[in-house]
Order: C-alpha cells, then sequence, then structure tokens
C-alpha cells in the first residue's frame, strides 16, 4: 500500500476504533496477529490496552496533530482528554488507585507498522509521569 493509504488507514484507526470505540471495525484495520507495544515496552496482542483506556476514562478523545510516513511506517503525534472515572488497573498499580474525576490531558505518538493495507503493529508512547501529575496533583 501506499504511504497515503497508510497514513488514511491510520487516521480511521484513531478516530473509528480509540474515538469512537468500534472496536468491531478493528479487523477492518488491524491484522489479525496484532501487536500494541505500550509506553513501558509491554507487549500485548490485540485490544486489551484500548479496552482498559475507555474504561478510565470513557469520554476520551483523541486529536492528531501530524502524521508522517515512510515505507510501511506511519507516525502519529496526537494529544488526548479525558475524565478519569474508573481505575486504570491495566497499566500498572501506580494508576490502580480510585478514580478521581479529574479530566486529564496527554500528549503521545502512535507508531504504526503496516503489513500490506493492515497494521501489523503499533507502539504507542506518551508522558507516564505528567498522567501521574496530573493524577495526583491538587
Amino acid at each position: 500500500m501506499s504511504v497515503e493509504a497508510n497514513k488514511e488507514t491510520a487516521r480511521r484507526f484513531v478516530e473509528e476504533v480509540i474515538n469512537q470505540h468500534q472496536l468491531q471495525n478493528l479487523q477492518e484495520f488491524a491484522a489479525p496477529d496484532y501487536i500494541n507495544h505500550d509506553a513501558k515496552g509491554q507487549i500485548t496482542q490485540g485490544v486489551q490496552n484500548l479496552i482498559g483506556s475507555r474504561t478510565a476514562a470513557p469520554d476520551m478523545h483523541v486529536t492528531i496533530l501530524q502524521m508522517l510516513g515512510e515505507g510501511d511506517l506511519v507516525a502519529v503525534q496526537w494529544s488526548a482528554s479525558g475524565t478519569h472515572q474508573h481505575p486504570i488497573a491495566h497499566l500498572d498499580e501506580d494508576f490502580a488507585g480510585p478514580p478521581t474525576g479529574k479530566t486529564v490531558t496527554l500528549t503521545g505518538v502512535y507508531l504504526f507498522r503496516f503489513d500490506g493495507d493492515k497494521i501489523a503493529e503499533v507502539w504507542n508512547h506518551w508522558d507516564r509521569h505528567h498522567l501521574l501529575e496530573q493524577l495526583s496533583g491538587d
């Protein structure tokens, strides 16, 4: 696939799967053995990380700031905001505390690797420290 087609798939993935939480559409965008690399370097297969984030902040919305593509890679710089309504236990014990009700904002980068027209892997890098500061700050 072309870089432009991959960028469009990445954009639609963010909008439809992450923002609109249409997990039933994941197979349209992602390979059956889709792999997620989280900010701590942990690897999961499938949508577990997407479900956990949506559970913790059901109103979370990701805005794409810019996209770059080359070969089979697409980088998406993003910002997100949402209200901490449930524990974020899928990350680790640092985030497993009770919900704060605070609206938090984050910035980060997704790096998508494509295999044909499907997302084969994604690396999700964001500032965990900044999130902890917002959740614990007064």
